[in-house]
């Protein structure tokens, strides 16, 4: 017998291929257009991917931890639908879908290893407070990497980067410019409070 995709975003939930978090947000975060940046990851790394839009990377990058396993994090139902028809119908099958605000994300403390974020952050409510969800979701030692795109009416500055991770506990790597496109790296927390 032939498998069809789901008809809705419930047929997803029940088959437990997408957890929605709150299922009271709402909010709007656009397409992306993405590069292929994904760097410092092995086969086996649980990989966070916030505001994935439609998928435009995470088939790639699903399929380079084929061990491991990738989340894509978004505040609007439809891209993860989107994404997660995208991740299906390549055959892709670590990878999972969660609706959340990235302002206050639904994992365990040290639950990623790497976290990557590409035209996202200058779009989310609270960048601040975002980052520091990441940083508690990323395991002692975890990476963040976010991307600001040229043209992007809402990108961030390096210096405006390093300023809101200020008081959370990452701690700046190195930034690069790649074809006008700004990408910074981040170290998360080297150990966890107890």
């Amino acid at each position: 017998m032939e498998r069809h995709a789901p008809e809705t975003l419930d047929d997803e939930k029940r088959r437990g291929r997408l957890h929605i978090a709150d299922p009271s947000v709402d909010g709007c975060c656009a397409a992306r257009d993405k590069r292929r940046w994904f760097q410092s990851r092995t086969g086996t790394s649980h990989v966070l991917e916030i505001g994935p839009g439609p998928g435009f990377l995470s088939i790639d990058v699903a399929r380079a931890i084929p061990g491991g396993r990738l989340e894509l994090v978004d505040i609007q139902l439809e891209m993860l639908w989107k994404a997660r028809r995208r991740l299906r119908r390549a055959g892709v099958e670590n990878a999972g879908c969660t609706q959340a605000n990235a302002v206050k994300l639904p994992f365990r403390s040290g639950a990623f290893d790497v976290a990557f974020l590409i035209a996202v952050l200058g779009e989310v409510s609270d960048p601040k407070a975002c980052l520091s969800a990441i940083a508690d979701a990323l395991r002692p030692g975890g990476l963040l990497s976010v991307a600001e795109l040229p043209g992007d009416p809402d990108a961030l500055t390096e210096q405006q980067l390093r300023a809101l991770t200020q008081d959370t506990d990452l701690k700046f790597l190195e930034s690069v410019r790649i074809s006008r496109a700004l990408l910074a790296s981040f170290r998360g927390p080297t150990q966890r409070s107890r």
